[in-house]
C-alpha cells in the first residue's frame, strides 16, 4: 500500500498558499456546516408533512437531498481540514475513497436534475404519463430514476475502480485525484456522461415546460388543461350557454395552479443552473491540469473549490424560499421548534 510520504517524494511539492489555504479553510467549513444545517432542515421539513412526501417532486428531493448531505458530509470536512492544516487529515485509504466516492455522487446529483426536469416535461406533455388511471407508470419512472441516477454515475466510475492504483496523492490540491495516462480520458468521459449530457436534458426540458407554462398563463387553450382539477376550474369559471368557445381564448389571470408550476420552474432553474455554472467550469479546469499538469496553480484549485462550496447552501436555501408549500412547512416547523426550546411566549 503506498503512502503519503511514498507520494510527496515522488513529486515536486507545490502547494497552495498559507494564507489563503487558510481563509478557504475558514469559508470551506462555514459553507458546510451552514449547507448542513439547511439540507437538515429541508429533509425534515419535507418529512414532517404528509401532503409534502407524497408529493412526486419532493421524492426526487429528498433523494437529492440525501445525496447533498453525503457530499458534504464526506467531502467538505475533509478538505476543509486539509486545507487548515496543510496536508490531507486521513489515512491514504480514506483519501483514495474520497477520489472515488465524491465524483459518484456529484454525477447522481446531475442526474437527479436530469430526470427531474424530464419528469416535469413528460407531465405537462403528455396526457398518458399524468393520467390517474396510468399512475403506476409514474411510479415507475420515479423508481427507476432514482436508481439509475446512481446506477450511471457507479459506471461511470468503474474504470476509476479498476484502476484504483492511479489514484495518488497530490500536493497542490491536499487530497487524492486521478494520475497516470488514462486519468484525462477518465475525467472527459466524466464530463460528458455525469455533466454535459443531464445538462443538455436540463437545458431542453426546462425551456419546453418554461414556455409552455408561460403560454398557459396567458392564454386558456386545450392543450393548457393539464388535469381535472384544471378543466373543472376553467369550466366553471368561463362557462355560459353561448360563450364557452370564445371565452376559453381570452386571456385570464394566473390561476393558483399556474402560479405553482411557475415557482416550480423558477425553483429547479435558480438551483440547477448556478450547479451547473459552477460545476462544468470546474471539471473542465481539471481537465485542462490533466494534459497540462505544469500549469497547474493551486491557489486557482482552492479559489474554485470555496466557491463549490458555496452551493452546499445556496440550493436548500432557494427551494426553502421558492417553494411556498416547502417554505410555510418549514416555518411551521420553526415556530415549533422555537416553542419546544423556549417554551410558550
Amino acid at each position: 500500500m503506498n503512502s503519503f510520504s511514498n507520494q510527496i517524494s515522488n513529486v515536486t511539492i507545490l502547494t497552495p498558499n498559507v494564507k489563503l489555504r487558510s481563509i478557504g479553510s475558514a469559508l470551506i467549513f462555514f459553507s458546510t456546516v451552514v449547507g448542513f444545517l439547511f439540507n437538515f432542515l429541508l429533509l425534515l421539513t419535507i418529512l414532517s408533512k404528509k401532503e409534502l412526501r407524497r408529493n412526486q417532486m419532493n421524492i426526487f428531493l429528498i433523494s437529492l437531498i440525501v445525496d447533498f448531505i453525503l457530499v458534504i458530509s464526506y467531502y467538505g470536512l475533509p478538505v476543509a481540514f486539509s486545507y487548515a492544516i496543510g496536508k490531507f487529515p486521513g489515512s491514504y485509504l480514506s483519501c483514495q475513497s474520497i477520489a472515488i466516492i465524491h465524483p459518484i455522487l456529484l454525477g447522481s446529483i446531475m442526474w437527479h436534475y436530469a430526470f427531474i426536469s424530464l419528469h416535469r416535461f413528460l407531465f405537462l406533455f403528455y396526457s398518458t404519463y399524468r393520467s390517474r388511471i396510468l399512475k403506476s407508470k409514474r411510479r415507475f419512472y420515479i423508481i427507476f430514476s432514482l436508481i439509475a441516477s446512481r446506477l450511471i454515475s457507479i459506471i461511470t466510475m468503474l474504470p476509476t475502480l479498476l484502476n484504483i492504483e492511479d489514484i495518488e496523492y497530490d500536493p497542490a490540491e491536499l487530497r487524492c485525484k486521478l494520475d497516470g495516462t488514462e486519468s484525462q480520458i477518465q475525467v472527459a468521459f466524466s464530463l460528458i456522461v455525469s455533466n454535459i449530457i443531464p445538462g443538455i436534458i436540463v437545458g431542453f426540458c426546462f425551456m419546453r415546460t418554461y414556455r409552455h407554462i408561460s403560454s398557459c398563463n396567458s392564454n386558456v387553450t386545450n392543450k393548457c388543461l393539464i388535469d381535472t382539477q384544471d378543466a373543472l376550474k376553467t369550466l366553471a369559471k368561463y362557462q355560459t350557454n353561448n360563450e364557452l368557445k370564445e371565452k376559453t381564448t381570452e386571456k385570464r389571470p394566473k390561476s393558483n395552479r399556474n402560479r405553482q408550476r411557475s415557482g416550480i420552474n423558477k425553483m429547479y432553474a435558480l438551483f440547477v443552473f448556478p450547479y451547473l455554472i459552477v460545476s462544468i467550469p470546474r471539471l473542465i479546469l481539471r481537465l485542462i491540469y490533466g494534459v497540462h499538469p505544469n500549469s497547474k496553480h493551486p491557489n486557482i484549485l482552492v479559489i474554485t473549490t470555496v466557491i463549490y462550496s458555496f452551493l452546499s447552501f445556496v440550493t436548500p436555501f432557494i427551494i426553502i424560499q421558492v417553494n411556498l408549500d416547502i417554505h410555510d412547512q418549514c416555518r411551521v416547523l420553526l415556530n415549533k421548534t422555537k416553542r419546544l426550546i423556549l417554551g410558550p411566549q
